[in-house]
Parts: structure tokens; sequence; C-alpha cells
């Protein structure tokens, strides 16, 4: 988290208005991680981040000629460094909020799947003031896909809720905000073998956080929106324990999961339908857990292709969510 702007300190003081709880300092007992400790998910517990986004346009993507150029999804070391290593050069926007994620009861799915509510809320600086903001009438992931596959747009906009959202990059000076792609919220499960997440489309889990491999090198694989196509995954691998130091406190032997989401080849076409060549469009992610309190970081980036483009070019997106405030009722 960077510290010393006041800004960013005012952003932080009304944030925690929010928070139910005030976050521990990190010095309590010692937990074994488990996937039952690794996400308390009692109703009302809650959990308050202080979110960074950024947006650019050009490198990301490379272009190959025919589809079977376009290599395979890069091995999980090569996709961290990416992660961290992130684009050189000031970004063409930036933005800040807040989210806060509290468990609200149940809710039941438009496919007819009961399930927890992880009920999200988000909250972003308008004239100096931090005010609610409306989250996407679409799921992250789902404006995600409608960006990287022009091929499913048809499909995406016949789902109920009408079309995505515009998927250009937003207009310089605009008020920026990003929505997280791998933390959010929505009809929420716990059991003894994962933590998922539950969508509209059917009553298949629509999205992992966690299995119960949680030694290093443990991972997952899970096809995504199979109804609409048949080429799209989300891969998760657990890493090594690691330290981190937010807002709340420190944490010791936290569980950090890498994920990424492979949306396929894609085809980039002009305007006048000519093909401009074929790319493999990608979202990768991280999220930390500590034990008895839960998620307490993540980032993201995502090299996508974008409207305003259609040459070929691609967009850049990095989001980062820090925990400043956790607790329940």
């Amino acid at each position: 988290m960077v510290k010393g702007s006041s800004a960013a300190w005012r952003l932080l003081a009304a944030a925690a208005l929010f928070s139910l709880v005030a976050g521990c300092d990190g010095d309590g007992p010692n937990f074994r991680a488990t996937l039952d400790n690794l996400w308390p998910n009692a109703d009302g517990d809650a959990w308050t981040f202080e979110l960074a986004m950024s947006a650019r346009e050009g490198a990301g993507l490379v272009i190959y000629s025919s589809p079977s150029e376009v290599p395979p999804l890069p091995p999980p070391d090569e996709l961290a460094a990416w992660l961290d290593g992130g684009p050189a050069g000031a970004p063409d926007d930036t933005g800040s909020g807040v989210m806060r994620l509290r468990f609200d009861g149940q809710v039941t799915t438009e496919s007819g799947v009961t399930a927890q509510n992880l009920a999200e809320e988000y909250f972003a600086p308008i004239d100096g003031v931090l005010a609610r903001r409306a989250a996407g009438a679409f799921p992250a992931f789902l404006r995600a896909l409608a960006a990287a596959r022009p091929d499913l747009r048809a499909k995406l906009r016949a789902l109920p809720g009408g079309p995505p959202a515009p998927t250009a990059a937003p207009a310089a000076n605009s008020a920026y905000f990003d929505e997280p792609l791998f933390l959010h919220g929505y009809a929420w499960e716990k059991t003894e073998d994962h933590i998922a997440n539950y969508g509209d489309l059917n009553d298949e889990i629509s999205w992992l956080y966690l299995t119960r491999g949680l030694d290093e090198g443990d991972g997952f694989d899970l096809q995504l929106v199979p109804d609409l196509a048949d080429d799209i995954y989300l891969h998760g691998w657990i890493r090594e324990r690691r330290e981190i130091a937010v807002e709340t406190g420190t944490y010791d032997d936290c569980v950090e999961c890498l994920y990424a989401v492979d949306y396929g080849v894609t085809a980039l076409v002009a305007e006048e339908g000519e093909a401009m060549g074929f790319c493999r469009p990608l979202s990768v992610g991280l999220i930390v857990y500590a034990a008895g309190v839960g998620p307490v970081y993540s980032r993201e980036r995502h090299a996508i292709p974008g409207d305003f483009v259609l040459g070929g070019d691609s967009w850049q997106r990095i989001n980062q969510a820090s925990l400043i405030g956790f607790g329940g009722e």
C-alpha cells in the first residue's frame, strides 16, 4: 500500500466507516491454514478493501497470422512474472475506491441455485467525497469475456440483463473505476472440497477460489461458461506460503493462489471485415488468504483486445485490492 498521500489517507479514513470491526494487529494465535478458516463465512462477516486501478492502451498481446501459431497458456511461473512485472510507463488512466464484501443471508441465482449471498458494495471518490457506486449490470468476468471474445457477444447480449457494458477503454480525464474480476461476490459456497461461486447461466459451479489442495504446487482447472464455448478456462495454482503486511496487520504463513483466465484464441477483425490476426487474451490474478481472516490482498492484470483499436492493438488493466478493515456481527 502506498503511504504518504493525504488524499489516500482521507480515502482510508472514510472507508473505515464501512468496516464492522477494526482489523487486528496480526499478532494473534498462529492458525494452520485449512479450507474452512481461510475464508470465514458467518452471516455478517465483512471485508473492506482499498482499490487502486489503472488502464493503458498499447502493449500486452502478441498478434499472430494464424490460430495455429498462437502458443498455449504460459506456465504458472511465467504468468506470475507477467503479473508482478506490469507494463512500463505511466498509465493512461488511474482510479481508486473501496470495495466491501459482506455475507448477507442467502441468494437464489437465475438458474435456481440457492447459496450464501456474498454481497458487493463499491465506493468511489466523487468531488472529494466517497460515494456509493453502482456495480455493473453484468459480472466483471462476463464483461471481460465480451471484450476478449467478439464471437460470443451475440450470445452474451441474449442473456438476461441486456448487453454487456462497452468494452472500450475509458475516455481521457473520465472518472475511471474498474471492479475486480478475481475477488468478487454473489452466490458463494464453502464445502469440505472447495470454495466456489454459482452464476446465472446454469446450476453448475461458475467460479473456484480454492479447493482442498492447499500445498504448494496444488492446482485446479474449471471450464467457464460451457453453455457458450468449450475453450474458456479458469486455472488456479497454490504458491509458496508468504507473509504479507496490509493496513489491518502483518500475517504469516498465508496461502497465495495464482489464477489465470484463458479466453481461448481470438480473431481480430477490422471494421471492413478484414482479418488482422489472432491472439490469446489473458487475465491473471492472485489472492492472498490469511487463516482466520480471509482474503487480505489481491492483484490482477488483464491484456484484452479493445474495440477502439480494431487494428489488433490491446488495452491493459491492473487492479489491486488491499484489506483495510474486517469483522462481523
